[in-house]
């Protein structure tokens, strides 16, 4: 267990995200990532204890490379999976694929606990639509981009992590 944090876009703010556990992948479904983690395909098993909330939306460029400053986490984030299965997602892009430079989103903060949220991927197809994202900083951006077709239709995963959303306003803890 790792004690750290990343930020998250959410309801046009950016959040801090308090990370105090390992993320959890189990197979079922069946993975070829070291981590047991499979995209394109739904949990079959919770995590063993605590609840399971909204999920967090984690934002994959395809094909093209935004500003740094517009990623939660431009290498590895805390407590997220460093690898998983993509083999059934975008344009198939391994067994054991190192998870990119990414951004987050949530859509909701959860009463500021610290509980399990399941992943979600969702490609972003263009820069454009990239930095509208990142400049509505929003899941409802998010949805908009994929009506659009802008973003590619999301991708469920067997991956859970787990935190506590900080932030103005949200949390004694969170940033002022």
């Amino acid at each position: 267990m790792r004690i750290g944090f990343t930020r998250a876009l959410y309801h046009g703010h950016t959040v801090k995200l308090e990370y105090s556990h390992r993320f959890f992948c189990a197979e079922p479904p069946s993975s070829g990532a070291s981590s047991h983690c499979e995209a394109g395909r739904a949990a079959r098993k919770t995590p063993p204890s605590g609840p399971v909330v909204s999920s967090i939306y984690e934002l994959i460029p395809l094909g093209f490379t935004p500003p740094p400053s517009t990623f939660q986490c431009p290498a590895r984030c805390i407590d997220h999976p460093r690898t998983m299965d993509m083999s059934h997602v975008f344009g198939g892009m391994g067994a054991n694929a190192p998870l990119p430079a990414r951004s987050l989103v949530i859509e909701d903060k959860e009463s500021f606990q610290s509980t399990w949220w399941p992943v979600v991927l969702v490609g972003v197809k263009t820069l454009h639509a990239w930095n509208k994202i990142a400049t509505a900083k929003s899941v409802t951006a998010v949805d908009a981009c994929q009506a659009s077709g802008g973003c590619a239709p999301e991708k469920e995963t067997n991956a859970f992590v787990f935190f506590q959303v900080l932030g103005p306003g949200m949390s004694p803890a969170g940033p002022a």
